[in-house]
């Protein structure tokens, strides 16, 4: 039996059969995915980077979670080097390096817990994704950019990629953001689906921990003129439609505050007017600390990793951002050719102060 229950796999192994990977929606009488049992922290050793340890620190002690600090080392083609004169070496020497950075962190972060670290090579988010797989973490935690970054507010290639190869939820820290590591106000989209509900779980874990704020939101798209709506008795008619939906969104998010938060000390709710519906999502978290939606909404397609208002909110949010995955996966057996393995896997483990 290895740290990970029964998985004895090394990470070498991963895409050698691997099995398929079946998707099922959340909601009705399906089971809210768990989170926080296994982190899986992505430091590539820049300051951009290095804003993830506070929040894994914080989402370790909510959560009670086991953590994996991974890094990722370049090729050698990645570098531009020869395959063979430089890579034992290179790697030999990098490795090290890595592990040694890696173990400082460990011992920075202070947490009653084992603290895994683990080092690899490639591509990286081939990487993060594979090891996420491997090592059945429920939540990869990695910073929207690197260095040299953008401004606040956008992500880089990485978190695309990651997000499109793996199902797995995902926190993703703002380097340069002002928002605090304990959040002290949680802004919530809500929808009115069981995808969007299946968040508050999480939420109320979060909120309990941190003695934060929470606030659901629903945006109800104010009607405008087109060419398809312009007649005044039309206009009027969208209207009123809307004018119904904002009285009942009021009486959803009032029934979701008290019967699935009630435990918690402060719960807003707000329905906002607003043609633009993720803008509308955007301005309600700009003095959040933490954004928590789901990937999926109600009318998007689960086989899309992520729906379009939260890319949207992904791209554009400046605060800490925590999209949870409201699809589970399910394994059955597979023919199809395995995704390449990675170059090498390292792993080491450092006991908690007192620990095992």
């Amino acid at each position: 039996m290895s740290e990970n229950g029964a998985r004895e796999t090394s990470l070498a192994q991963v895409g050698r059969g691997e099995p398929e990977r079946r998707l099922v929606l959340v909601g009705g009488t399906e089971a809210t995915p768990s989170l926080g049992r296994h982190l899986l922290v992505c430091l590539d050793r820049s300051a951009a980077a290095e804003v993830c340890i506070a929040h894994a620190r914080a989402l370790a002690q909510a959560f009670g979670s086991r953590l994996t600090l991974l890094h990722v080392l370049p090729s050698s083609a990645q570098l531009g080097r020869h395959p063979v004169r430089s890579d034992a070496l290179d790697w030999a020497l990098e490795r090290r390096d890595a592990e040694a950075y890696l173990r400082n962190v460990c011992a920075d972060l202070g947490l009653d817990a084992d603290v895994r670290i683990e080092v690899t090579q490639g591509p990286p988010a081939e990487r993060i994704a594979a090891a996420a797989h491997l090592l059945d973490a429920d939540l990869v935690v990695l910073a929207s950019h690197g260095e040299p970054f953008a401004e606040v507010g956008h992500v880089g290639a990485t978190v695309h990629r990651v997000l499109a190869s793996t199902r797995t939820s995902m926190f993703v820290a703002r380097p340069g953001s002002t928002a605090t590591t304990s959040p002290r106000r949680i802004v919530v989209p809500l929808d009115g689906s069981p995808r969007t509900e299946s968040a508050l779980p999480v939420v109320a874990a979060l909120a309990t921990a941190h003695d934060a704020e929470v606030l659901l939101v629903h945006v109800v798209a104010e009607p405008t003129a087109t060419a398809l709506l312009q007649s005044a008795e039309d206009l009027e008619l969208a209207r009123a439609i809307a004018d119904r939906t904002a009285v009942t969104a009021e009486r959803y998010l009032a029934r979701l505050r008290e019967r699935r938060l009630h435990e918690l000390r402060a719960v807003r709710t707000s329905v906002v007017r607003h043609p633009d519906v993720a803008q509308a999502l955007l301005e309600s978290c700009a003095n959040a600390d933490l954004l928590v939606l789901t990937a999926h909404g109600a009318s998007c397609s689960a086989q899309r990793s992520l729906g379009g208002i939260a890319s949207h909110l992904l791209e554009q949010a400046r605060v800490p951002t925590l999209v949870l995955q409201d699809v589970r996966t399910s394994t059955t057996s597979s023919s199809r050719p395995p995704p390449p393995a990675p170059h090498r896997f390292h792993s080491g483990v450092r006991p908690a102060e007192g620990g095992r």
